[in-house]
Parts: structure tokens; C-alpha cells; sequence
């Protein structure tokens, strides 16, 4: 399978409370051509989400302020219905993390985690 051009990838959003982190993804994703959007937190995520643009999967931190990523994983599909959302965490709670997963959520990544494994699992979540 082809890799999809520059032009092709689309745009994701990424909702994360540590600036420097936020600043880290937006960064990296960009260089391998998402078209990214960042919140710093889920309040200003499901803001942006309200917007007419073409998200078509959230990148969230599990635990923020205002509004959490659980709080995106319910209402963010109602906002765009068919979006997928990739929850990561640096707290090693597997088993909410995996009632995460099956209340809808892509997926989840522990944090720390590599860069590649992020990108595959958003360029998995595009496919399906």
C-alpha cells in the first residue's frame, strides 16, 4: 500500500494539558503530514470540534482539566460522528483503559511512548 502524499493525510486534532508535550506532537505530526490542531485541554478540544473542519481522529490525554479525555470519548461522535479517538496516559490504570476502549475509544497508548507507534495507530485509525 502506498503511504498517502503530504496533501492527502488529513487533519487530526490533539488535546493535551502539558504545553510542552502538546508542543512535541504538534511538531512531530506535522513533519510527517498530518495537518494537526491543538487544544490544551477537552473543553477547547470539543470547541473546536463544534467548528466546521474535517478532524478525523483525536489524539487526547486521558486526564486534563475542564473536560477530560472520557469527556471527549462521549461527546465528541456526536459532535462528528465516525471519529476515532486515541486516548494516551502516563497513569497505568489497564483496567479503565481498556473499558475506555470498549466504550469506543480507537485505542490506547501508555505514555512514554514512541512517535512511530503513534503514527501507526492514528494512520490504523484512518483505514478503518
Amino acid at each position: 500500500m502506498n503511504e498517502p502524499t503530504i496533501a492527502q493525510r488529513p487533519c487530526i486534532l490533539i488535546a493535551e494539558d502539558d504545553a510542552l508535550m502538546r508542543r512535541l506532537l504538534h511538531q512531530t505530526l506535522t513533519h510527517e503530514g498530518f495537518h494537526v490542531d491543538v487544544a490544551e485541554n477537552g473543553e477547547a478540544a470539543l470547541d473546536l470540534l463544534r467548528l466546521p473542519n474535517d478532524y478525523r481522529v483525536v489524539v487526547s490525554d486521558l486526564r486534563m482539566p475542564l473536560k477530560d479525555g472520557e469527556a471527549l470519548l462521549a461527546e465528541a461522535p456526536l459532535l462528528k460522528p465516525g471519529i476515532r479517538l486515541i486516548l494516551i496516559s502516563g497513569y497505568g490504570e489497564v483496567d479503565h483503559h481498556r473499558s475506555l476502549v470498549k466504550k469506543g475509544a480507537f485505542d490506547f497508548l501508555p505514555k512514554p511512548f514512541k512517535i512511530p507507534d503513534l503514527v501507526e495507530l492514528i494512520d490504523r485509525a484512518l483505514e478503518g
